[in-house]
């Protein structure tokens, strides 16, 4: 009899460490779970504002490309961004930042 309440103690501690040990991970899981969700909930919010940030970038774009070109446009748009020139034309840089 004796013999059996000590195996009946040994197998309630036993189960008790074990149940522990798996609220122990439990915890451990959702903690670690709700981390990557808020950083996932983070990186979300900071992707919808690169998307209407581009969506504004894009209306501004159309915008441009529904206006009419003219001869004006077009050679500011080469001599600025382009670094184009007329033929035989100086073109002089100012170096001095100032």
């Amino acid at each position: 009899m004796e013999g059996a309440n000590r195996t009946n103690g040994r197998r309630r501690v036993l189960l008790i460490i074990i149940l522990i040990a798996f609220f122990v991970y439990i915890i451990y899981e959702m903690a670690t779970l709700s981390s990557m969700i808020e950083k996932k909930t983070r990186d979300l919010e900071t992707l919808r504002t690169q998307v209407e940030e581009q969506r504004i970038v894009n209306e501004q774009l159309e915008r441009t490309l529904e206006q009419p070109i003219d001869a004006e446009y077009v050679e500011r748009v080469a001599r600025e961004k382009l670094g184009l020139a007329y033929p035989n034309e100086r073109v002089f840089v100012n170096v001095d930042s100032n």
